[in-house]
């Protein structure tokens, strides 16, 4: 058998190979039992390694976004930072709602509830373009830079809450702002767990 009737022979099975190969190692997608399973572990592992992250918050959360039906590690981790988005822009929404009803109805009481929001209010908007620079940070890999803006939104939701306290007021925010610090540590976590992150 010469050499060009050799190649000519194995050809076919080395095109087969590479044909299956990219099948094997990493499927197109995932099954939706598969993807189930990958959420359930994913937010065990997150619930269990930050005490902060409420397994079955990170169930539902999840359970809400579609695309994890079919999602590998790598696109949970940037459902989680969309996930967020969308939390601190329905948040920045309800502030200034909140605020346009607090011009209305001033009382004296009340003082100290229209500035925790309108601190509450600079926050939020702010990390909104956060959040978006993370997500460009995480689909670039620099895993660094992303975990840095998240922390910040993190931090920034935290504020929010204690702006409240510290005037001693009961906070309008607190379900938004535990979310928003419950999807930040989730997206934190994930970012942790992948095999790229420095």
């Amino acid at each position: 058998m010469t050499l060009s009737s050799t190649i000519l022979f194995l050809l076919p099975a080395l095109l087969l190979f590479l044909v299956l190969l990219p099948n094997t190692t990493m499927p197109a997608t995932i099954t939706p039992s598969a993807a189930y399973d990958l959420v359930n572990q994913t937010c065990k592992n997150a619930s269990m390694g930050d005490p902060n992250i409420n397994f079955h918050f990170c169930i539902k959360a999840f359970h809400k976004s579609p695309s994890s039906r079919h999602a590998n590690l790598t696109r949970l981790g940037l459902i989680s930072i969309n996930m967020l988005k969308h939390n601190v822009m329905n948040t920045t929404c309800l502030i200034k709602i909140l605020l346009r009803n607090k011009d209305g109805n001033q009382e004296k009481d009340e003082s100290g509830i229209k500035v925790g929001l309108e601190d509450c209010l600079e926050l939020y908007s702010d990390s909104i373009s956060t959040v978006g620079e993370a997500a460009r940070d995480y689909r670039a890999k620099r895993m660094d830079d992303a975990n840095i803006k998240i922390s910040s939104v993190m931090d920034d939701c935290c504020t929010c809450e204690d702006g409240f306290h510290d005037v001693g007021v009961a906070s309008p925010l607190t379900t938004q702002n535990n979310s928003t610090f419950q999807l930040s540590a989730i997206a934190l976590s994930i970012m942790d767990m992948l095999p790229f992150s420095s």
